[in-house]
C-alpha cells in the first residue's frame, strides 16, 4: 500500500503550524518593546521617560488590544477564524512599519496603539482555530504549539535587542528601528501563510455549512462528525445577513455576548474571563516587559548585561514550554494548574522576603532574586501559560467559544495593560512590595480556580459541554438539599403558637416542640 504523503493526510496539523506561528508576533512584540524603551538612542531621541510615561509607552498597545478582542469573537463567527488571524497578523505589520519610522514619542504610542488592534484581532482566534481544526488526540499539544513558537518570538525580540546593542554603536537609531521592521516583515509572511489554509469545520458547521464542514474535515484529517450539538442548542450564535454590514458584525457580537453570558453558559464564560485575568496577576508580563529593569534592580547595571540576563528569561521560558506542550495531553490541565500556583506564589514570596531584608542587589540575595526569576518563568511557562489557555477553550461551549474567548482573552488584555502600566510605579515605589503583590494576587486565585475548575484533559468537546451541565445540576440538587435540612431544623426549633388553645396546653406543646437545651435555658432565666 502506498503511503499517503504527510501534508495530505495531517492537513490540521500545517493548519495548526501556520496560525501558531502567527502568535510569535506577540512574543516578538513583548520582547523587543522593554529592551528598546531602555536603549541610549531611544531615550536619546525621545527623553528619559518617567516611570509612569514609560508604563504607558509599554503598555499602549493593550488596551485597544483588549477592546478589539472583545469584537474579535463575533467578527470570527461570520468572517472565519483564518481571516481574522491574517487580518490581525497584517494590521500589526502595518503598526510595527510606523513604529520603526516613528520621529516623535505620539508617533510611537500611535504605532503601538495599531499594533495593539492586530494583536487582538488574532491572538484569540488562533487558540479558537487550532482547538476546533484538531482531533481530541492530541489536542492540547497541537494548542500549545503556539504558546511555545510564542516564547520563541521571545527570545528573538530579546536577542535581536542585545546584538543590536553589541554590534552597533549604542546611540545608532538603528539599534531601535530595525526590531519592528523585521517584525512587520514576518507579520506579513505568517499572516499570508494562514490566508492560504482551510477554515474550521466547526465554525462551518455552526455556519450551516455541512456538506463542506464534512469536505474540509477529510482534508485536513480530521474524523467526520454531524452538526454540533453544543451549536444547536445555542441557536442564534449563527451570522446572519446583518452582519454583512460593519453594524451588522457589532450586532452579532453582542449577541454573542449575550449568549455567552445567558443561561448554562453563564457560570463558564464568568469563569473564563476570571482565569484569564488571573493569568496577567501573576507577574509574568510584569517580568517581560520590564526584565532589564528587574535585573538593573538585582544589580546588572550595564545595559548590555541587562539585556543578556532577560535573553536567558526568554531562553528558560522556551526551553521549559517545548516539554510543556509535548506532555500537554498527559498532565492534567486542573492538575497543572494547582502545582503552578502554588510554585509561583512561593517564588514570588521568597523574592520578596530577601527585598524587604535588604539583601536583594547585593550578595547572595541578589542571586537568590536572578534564581527565583528564572524559576518563575520555566514555572509559569511549563503550568499556567499552556493549561489555563486551553482548559478555557475546551470547556467553553462550540456556539459560544469564540464570543466568550474573545471576552476571556480580552480580560486577559485588561489585566496585562494593569500589570504593564502599574509594574515600573510598584517598583519606584518598592520592588519587594511589587513582588508580595504578585504573590497574594496567584495564591488568591489558585484557591478560586481549585474550586470551580474541572478536567478536560482528553475529552471531547461535546462531552466536556455535559460534564458541565452534570455537574450544574449536582450542585444545584446539592444547594437544594441543604435548603431543605435548614428548613426542617428551622420549624423543628420554631414553638408553635397556640394562643388560640388554652394557656395551660399551649404551654404544654411549646415546652414538647422546644429542644431540652432551650427549654432548661429557658427555665434558668425565669
Amino acid at each position: 500500500m502506498a503511503l499517503t504523503a504527510p501534508w495530505k493526510w495531517q492537513g490540521y496539523v500545517w493548519a495548526c503550524l501556520w496560525s501558531s506561528l502567527v502568535s510569535m508576533l506577540f512574543g516578538l512584540d513583548t520582547g523587543i518593546i522593554g529592551p528598546i524603551t531602555t536603549m541610549a538612542a531611544f531615550t536619546g531621541r525621545f527623553g528619559d521617560l518617567s516611570p509612569t510615561i514609560h508604563g504607558l509607552v509599554v503598555s499602549c498597545h493593550l488596551l485597544p488590544g483588549g477592546i478589539m478582542a472583545a469584537f474579535a469573537g463575533g467578527l470570527s463567527d461570520y468572517f472565519g477564524r483564518e481571516t481574522l488571524v491574517t487580518v490581525g497578523a497584517l494590521v500589526h505589520a502595518a503598526g510595527m512599519l510606523i513604529w520603526g519610522s516613528s520621529v516623535n514619542l505620539a508617533m510611537v504610542v500611535v504605532a503601538r496603539v495599531i499594533c495593539g488592534i492586530g494583536l487582538g484581532l488574532f491572538i484569540s482566534n488562533i487558540s479558537v482555530y487550532i482547538v476546533e481544526v484538531s482531533p481530541t488526540r492530541g489536542r492540547g499539544v497541537r494548542a500549545a504549539m503556539a504558546q511555545l513558537l510564542l516564547t520563541l518570538g521571545l527570545v528573538i525580540g530579546f536577542f535581536m535587542c542585545y546584538a543590536l546593542i553589541a554590534e552597533l554603536d549604542p546611540e545608532s537609531e538603528w539599534t531601535w528601528r530595525t526590531p519592528p521592521y523585521v517584525v512587520a516583515g514576518l507579520g506579513v509572511v505568517f499572516g499570508g501563510a494562514v490566508w492560504t489554509q482551510p477554515p474550521s469545520p466547526r465554525w462551518l458547521s455552526i455556519r450551516g455549512r455541512l456538506d463542506e464542514a464534512r469536505r474540509v474535515s477529510e482534508k485536513l484529517g480530521l474524523e467526520a462528525f454531524g452538526p454540533d450539538k453544543s451549536a444547536a442548542d445555542a441557536g442564534g450564535a449563527t451570522a446572519g445577513p446583518g452582519a454583512l454590514t460593519l453594524m451588522g458584525a457589532m450586532s452579532q457580537t453582542f449577541r454573542g455576548f449575550r449568549l455567552a453570558f445567558s443561561g448554562p453558559y453563564r457560570g463558564r464564560s464568568v469563569f473564563a474571563c476570571f482565569v484569564m485575568t488571573v493569568q496577567q496577576f501573576s507577574g509574568i508580563d510584569g517580568v517581560l516587559f520590564y526584565a532589564p529593569k528587574l535585573f538593573e534592580s538585582a544589580g546588572f547595571a550595564e545595559a548590555q548585561t541587562s539585556f543578556l540576563a532577560s535573553g536567558i528569561s526568554a531562553i528558560c521560558i522556551m526551553v521549559s514550554t517545548i516539554p510543556a506542550t509535548l506532555l500537554a495531553d498527559h498532565w492534567g490541565r486542573r492538575t497543572a494548574t494547582m502545582w503552578g500556583g502554588v510554585a509561583i506564589a512561593v517564588e514570588m514570596v521568597v523574592m520578596a522576603a530577601v527585598y524587604f531584608a535588604g539583601q536583594g542587589e547585593s550578595g547572595g540575595g541578589r542571586w537568590v532574586v536572578i534564581v527565583m526569576i528564572y524559576l518563575f518563568a520555566v514555572t509559569f511557562s511549563v503550568t499556567w501559560a499552556v493549561s489555563l489557555r486551553i482548559g478555557v477553550s475546551e470547556s467553553l461551549p462550540t456556539g459560544t467559544r469564540s464570543s466568550a474567548m474573545a471576552l476571556a482573552q480580552s480580560c486577559n488584555w485588561a489585566g496585562n495593560f494593569t500589570i504593564a502600566l502599574v509594574t515600573p510605579i510598584l517598583l519606584s515605589a518598592s520592588v519587594g512590595g511589587t513582588y508580595l503583590f504578585f504573590g497574594i494576587c496567584t495564591i488568591l486565585g489558585t484557591a478560586i480556580m481549585y474550586v470551580h475548575m474541572i478536567e478536560t484533559k482528553g475529552t471531547q468537546l461535546e462531552r466536556i459541554d455535559e460534564l458541565y451541565v452534570s455537574r450544574k445540576a449536582e450542585r444545584r440538587t446539592e444547594v437544594e438539599n441543604a435548603r431543605g435540612v435548614a428548613e426542617k431544623t428551622r420549624l423543628r426549633l420554631t414553638p408553635l403558637d397556640l394562643r388560640d388553645n388554652n394557656t395551660n396546653e399551649g404551654q404544654a406543646m411549646s415546652e414538647y416542640v422546644t429542644p431540652p437545651m432551650l427549654a432548661s435555658g429557658r427555665d434558668s432565666a425565669a
